[in-house]
């Protein structure tokens, strides 16, 4: 294949893998998981969806379609009014709004506009490492295989809906002008390693970037080596284009640094911030898929996309080729420490564990350095490709290779035995050992006969192994799914209500698409002030961290964790700290019901939907399931309106508080009848009329 044909590979790559959901109802938004919920669970479609895109539905698709909205009522969405009581929105990262990719949401409709984004994100990618592989002397198929492989891997297919493929996307493109801007120090280099830098800075997701300019540097670091000194215009304009994209990116930066300052983020211990180290059966994902299991049954442990690893066993074969005298000794210090730096990591060996202590570094999560793995593992293929394609390798070294590649799936295998026979009954580990084994002897085979089409049968080899892995563990769905309108629903919008729902009803979030303000929220990034806010009405709320430092972090079974999480934490403080899960953890998405009246009284939750009618609220008639409870609106409502007669209540129950976080947003047609509030403690309150707050 010449240059430009694998260029087209390259191109036609995400059509390959996502084009089909461009035709008829279908979409890459599945939304199984909605209608495992009310109110939507009664309008459960005759055939089921998939379940497992639980974050595309729950979080991302509520935020694009907002996105959308505001950008169409002519407004810059710097705040969610839906969430949290009210939340920044562009200074969290994970939006991405700056991100030019975010804007197809604007562009077109959100059945098409989620498709498209993964088109191009894979497309892009894929053509990044061809580049950045091209640029390190290799020929055009064994870059293209190294491109494939990084762009198929399960790890990037599983993770392109999250912000941090877009640092993905990115990363070769900003290491390839990184490269080329030391090797020369020209103005399109320059410009080129500052526009990959912002894109890096504004892609939605600062953990990722951190890690993308930890490799940036130690690319800088092993190609200065020791030529500094000849080098140093060169090094100076890396430094110059770094920081002059710190600078331009700041607008996006500087107010998510604010949120996360003003967030839960960082009062969580270590093991929170950083998750729990992992162990060595993970890994076995290099030479087997879904060792642990599929995404609808994983029962290892971080969870499916954290351990998701497998980028074809035919690319580890060819790994085992990489080493020889025709690797520049640079590149192999460079693959080395991103190898060493990421593995040290998630094991938390003890030189490297240090790295997460480090100021900005102690708020990423070992997950975030899976990418560079994988990077790896793609240009060592490729290089082993490209070795293949030059000389023939002797018989005994393919051998080798098989034999080093097969004694760890027989040890995991061995050691993970009784897992295995318990909670894997249909037997699809030992499916795909055996699938991973004919594709090593396939390769084995092709190595050793093959002439002049060893390169393009490895291609095939990689295609039909991690490309038809990773092409059916992404799911489709249907258009028309999604948030069907529902009359008892759109009856609520006439009324610019708070809401509260339990008994697995209203998911956070998707009030943003029904446009109903939630008193809660699913985002790590939980603002502190709502915290404060609930522990002044339960102090022990505030000890509610502590009890996961009692953990067992050797645990790798995902649901006896989370359990041994839940259950320490409510045997220590009760049952009302489920409710500090659900504003302060993602995952913990179940939602206690609310018995205390000063919840409902303090947060104003006018509208309730679940089975059990709560304190003070009455039926109201809907077609919704469960039932929907309402209560009088002249009752007082902290942050929305104000009732005399309920002042003093008010002002006890918040003595306990920051009141420079409490907002009183005044009824005017009540502002008369305050005299009844003692004026010593209206000083502690900011109180605004509705005028002045509009």
């Amino acid at each position: 294949m010449s240059h430009r044909a694998c260029l087209l590979a390259c191109l036609f790559v995400g059509v390959l893998f996502f084009g089909d959901a461009l035709w008829g109802d279908r979409t890459v938004v599945p939304a199984g998981d909605l209608f495992t919920v009310e109110p939507w669970k009664s309008l459960q479609p005759a055939k089921p969806e998939p379940a497992q895109c639980f974050d595309q539905v729950f979080q991302f698709y509520p935020w694009a379609d907002f996105f959308r909205q505001s950008i169409y009522s002519g407004k810059f969405p710097l705040w969610n009014p839906y969430n949290y009581l009210g939340t920044p929105f562009f200074a969290n990262p994970q939006t991405a709004l700056l991100f030019p990719l975010s804007w197809l949401h604007v562009a077109m409709p959100l059945r098409y506009s989620f498709t498209v984004l993964f088109i191009l994100k894979l497309s892009l990618l894929a053509l990044g490492m061809y580049a950045w592989l091209r640029s390190r002397r290799l020929e055009p198929q064994p870059a293209l295989l190294g491109a494939l492989v990084f762009a198929l891997s399960m790890h990037t297919i599983v993770g392109i809906p999250y912000p941090y493929s877009n640092v993905t996307v990115v990363f070769p493109w900003a290491l390839l002008a990184a490269s080329k801007l030391l090797e020369q120090a020209r103005a399109k280099y320059f410009l080129a390693l500052t526009a990959t830098s912002v894109l890096i800075i504004v892609a939605g997701q600062p953990q990722s970037a951190l890690v993308a300019f930890l490799a940036i540097g130690a690319l800088t670091v092993v190609e200065a080596g020791g030529r500094i000194r000849e080098r140093t215009a060169s090094l100076a304009a890396v430094a110059l284009a770094l920081g002059l994209s710190a600078v331009i990116s700041a607008v996006q930066w500087l107010p998510s640094l604010a949120y996360v300052e003003e967030s839960m983020v960082r009062d969580g211990p270590r093991i929170i911030r950083s998750t729990f180290q992992y162990t060595l059966g993970p890994f076995l994902h290099l030479l087997v898929p879904d060792f642990f299991g599929t995404p609808e049954r994983i029962w290892g442990f971080p969870g499916y996309p954290d351990i998701a690893f497998y980028s074809s066993i035919v690319a580890v074969f060819l790994a085992g080729f990489a080493f020889s005298w025709r690797m520049p000794g640079r590149d192999l210090i460079r693959l080395g420490i991103f190898l060493a730096v990421s593995v040290g990591v998630l094991l938390g060996l003890p030189p490297f564990e240090s790295l997460l202590d480090l100021p900005g570094l102690n708020l990423v999560r070992r997950n975030k350095f899976v990418f560079l793995i994988v990077f790896v593992l793609a240009e060592l293929a490729a290089r082993g490709a490209d070795d293949l394609s030059r000389a023939r390798p002797r018989t005994r070294r393919a051998i080798a290779v098989c034999c080093v590649l097969f004694v760890p799936a027989a040890f995991g295998f061995w050691w993970f035995r009784e897992f295995l026979q318990k909670l894997d009954p249909a037997g699809e580990a030992w499916w795909n050992a055996g699938r991973s084994a004919a594709f090593l002897l396939t390769s084995a085979l092709v190595v050793l006969r093959a002439r002049r089409w060893t390169v393009p049968a490895l291609l095939v080899l990689v295609l039909l192994d991690v490309g038809l892995m990773s092409y059916w563990i992404y799911p489709r769905g249907h258009a028309s799914n999604l948030y069907p309108k529902i009359a008892g629903v759109q009856m609520l919008t006439g009324d610019p209500p708070r809401i509260y729902a339990f008994d697995g009803t209203f998911p956070p979030n998707t009030g943003m698409v029904c446009q109903l303000q939630d008193v809660r929220g699913y985002d790590v990034m939980t603002p502190r002030r709502l915290f404060r806010f609930m522990q002044a009405i339960d102090p022990n709320l505030g000890n509610a961290y502590d009890s996961f430092l009692k953990i067992d972090p050797n645990s790798i079974h995902r649901n006896t964790l989370l359990r041994r999480i839940i259950g320490a934490a409510l045997e220590e403080h009760g049952l009302e700290l489920e409710n500090y899960f659900k504003f302060n953890d993602y995952w913990s998405v179940g939602v206690s019901q609310i018995t205390r009246p000063e919840l409902f009284e303090t947060l104003r939750i006018q509208y309730v939907f679940g089975s059990l009618q709560p304190p003070s609220h009455t039926p109201v008639p809907s077609p919704l399931a469960p039932q929907v409870f309402t209560r009088p609106v002249d009752r007082f409502a902290l942050f929305e309106s104000w009732v005399a007669e309920k002042e003093e209540s008010v002002v006890n129950t918040m003595s306990t508080v920051d009141l420079s976080w409490v907002v009183v947003i005044e009824n005017p047609a009540l502002a008369s009848s305050r005299s009844s509030l003692n004026r010593g403690q209206e000083a502690k309150l900011l109180v605004r009329t509705a005028e002045s707050s509009a």
